[in-house]
């Protein structure tokens, strides 16, 4: 890691937001059905790649904001205007076309309450709502868990700079959010609109929840500010280790629903936990050592699917995924699962070039009213 950490760009990181957003694909479209039966290996994991998400965005949000957050408007102005431009046009636009299909092919559902999905996902609100997680395109929860820690983060980056250290910093955060959701719960309750409905709901699907992959990743990030930056690994141990612990996580996943244990159980303990330690070691083995995996990772056309992972992620599956294809079958072969695949793939590498870095770079330039710098668009949240 040549140069200060905040300052430099890691190729290897946006090829693995590529390798992300394969393996959430992966787990909707189920391929190993054609070529398996086991039931170990059809109930492995691969939205594992949501988990990635959430670690890199940490990492990559602290990285570059942890030494200059403030609590200043000077600093919050070109930072939600950051945020704003490299998720929102995309997620409004794709939204819309999601909410058109779906007023032409809704089936029972009335047009109020399509509208009503449609306002709940355009505002990030839906990730707390039991009945609105899955409207219209139902991946895009995560946004929602995104959205909360990016407006999180400035203020515990102003707390660690202040002497307190990141892993009491985060960890009364950790604490915090658990005593919020939990009033929530209790409170709200789900009576309207599913709400804060259940533990389950705030523990596994909102920032209550997932905002320990989010400050492991920052924990990483605030240790490497606070190191000698030119530091770095021989041999390639650590990313070795960190892939055999993420396999191994995995393995466990999927034997433990075998077993039947209880669907919370595994994603609080497994994925969640201890899923958690291998993604952080992953990271840091890219960063630190020259390994098979760096170098594929960080390679031209690794990089070119990193930048598009974004709206690949966003149209893989879902109302926009469907209006492509008509409502019809997309996966129910080998080879129509190996076209979506490619089609897909390409029509997200033409979006971000031609639609999404565009607009990223008039939004930021218009809100912030700052000059662009080249690199800012190659680091896309989840």
């Amino acid at each position: 890691m040549a140069g200060h950490p905040s300052s430099s760009y890691f190729p290897a990181l946006t090829g693995l937001r590529a390798v992300a957003a394969f393996m959430v694909y992966l787990s909707h479209s189920q391929p190993l059905r054609f070529i398996t039966d086991s039931p170990v290996l059809l109930s492995l994991d691969f939205t594992i790649g949501v988990n990635i998400f959430f670690v890199l965005s940490g990492f990559l949000i602290t990285l570059r904001y942890a030494e200059s957050a403030t609590l200043r408007a000077s600093f919050w102005r070109p930072y939600l205007a950051n945020r704003f431009a490299r998720v929102y046009p995309m997620w409004w636009l794709l939204s819309t076309i999601a909410l058109v299909w779906r007023l032409g092919h809704h089936g029972q559902s009335t047009v109020g309450t399509e509208v009503r999905h449609y306002l709940a996902s355009i505002s990030f609100v839906r990730g707390f709502s039991s009945t609105l997680l899955y409207a219209q395109i139902q991946q895009g929860w995560t946004l929602t868990v995104e959205e909360s820690f990016y407006l999180l983060a400035p203020v515990l980056f102003v707390l660690w700079r202040k002497g307190k250290s990141a892993a009491v910093v985060f960890g009364l955060a950790a604490v915090g959010l658990l005593a919020v959701g939990s009033l929530l719960v209790e409170t709200v309750g789900g009576r309207f609109e599913g709400f804060f409905s259940d533990y389950y709901l705030v523990l596994c699907w909102t920032i209550v929840g997932r905002c320990g992959e989010f400050f492991a990743g920052a924990g990483l990030a605030c240790w490497l500010l606070r190191r000698d930056a030119g530091a770095q690994h021989r041999g390639a141990a650590l990313t070795a280790l960190s892939i055999g612990g993420i396999l191994l996580v995995l393995l466990l996943v999927g034997y433990a629903r075998r077993l039947q244990v209880p669907e919370m159980t595994v994603r609080l303990v497994l994925l969640q936990g201890l899923l958690t330690l291998p993604l952080v070691g992953l990271l840091y083995g890219l960063l630190s050592e020259r390994t098979w995996a760096s170098r594929a990772l960080g390679s031209a056309p690794a990089v070119v699917l990193g930048k598009a992972s974004y709206i690949f992620y966003l149209i893989h599956m879902g109302p926009v995924h469907d209006a492509i294809y008509r409502g019809g079958p997309a996966w129910d072969t080998p080879g129509r699962w190996a076209l979506d695949l490619l089609g897909i793939t390409a029509l997200s590498v033409a979006a971000y070039y031609w639609m999404e870095a565009p607009l990223n770079q008039f939004f930021r330039r218009r809100l912030a009213g700052q000059p662009v710098a080249a690199a800012a668009s190659l680091h896309k949240p989840a």
